[in-house]
């Protein structure tokens, strides 16, 4: 009799054996996030994000912050508690994959993009930031297409 009941709950203990490996092994998976910034020019950037691993419960982001506003605000990109505290309070939720152009920047000024992943219980995960650098506009004077270089100082 025994035995029977044993075969009857078998398969319910192996269902119940591989869906809790299945869960211990997505809780074991880290939370990858990848940020790309393309097609910069003088004045926009495409700020693209993705992830992999496992999936966070939310993720905020603070798109194209000028480097310059961030060191008045006191705020360190390269510490992740700093930059983790900022992103929790500026940011905005999202989804991945993620992308956008961001527009209206300031020629020549270095921004910065930040993401920041939390877990269910709000824990966070994973601090994610890139960097880049406006271009000077097509007209400054200096490059080839611009105002031209002064070859002799007559009037």
């Amino acid at each position: 009799m025994n035995g029977k009941i044993f075969l009857k709950l078998l398969p319910i203990l192996l269902i119940a054996a591989v869906v809790t490996s299945c869960v211990e092994k997505q809780k074991e998976t880290e939370t990858s996030i990848t940020i790309d910034v393309t097609d910069v020019t003088a004045s926009s950037a495409t700020l693209s994000i993705t992830q992999e691993g496992a999936i966070p419960q939310l993720i905020r982001m603070v798109d194209a912050v000028s480097m310059e506003s961030l060191d008045s605000a006191d705020v360190n990109v390269e510490d992740e508690s700093s930059l983790s505290a900022y992103l929790t309070d500026k940011g905005t939720a999202i989804s991945v994959p993620y992308s956008a152009t961001a527009t209206g920047l300031e020629p020549y000024a270095e921004y910065v993009v930040g993401v920041v992943c939390f877990d269910a219980d709000f824990k966070v995960t994973c601090v994610k930031y890139a960097t880049f650098t406006t271009l000077a506009p097509d007209n400054a004077i200096g490059d080839n297409d611009g105002a031209g270089s002064v070859t002799e100082n007559q009037w």
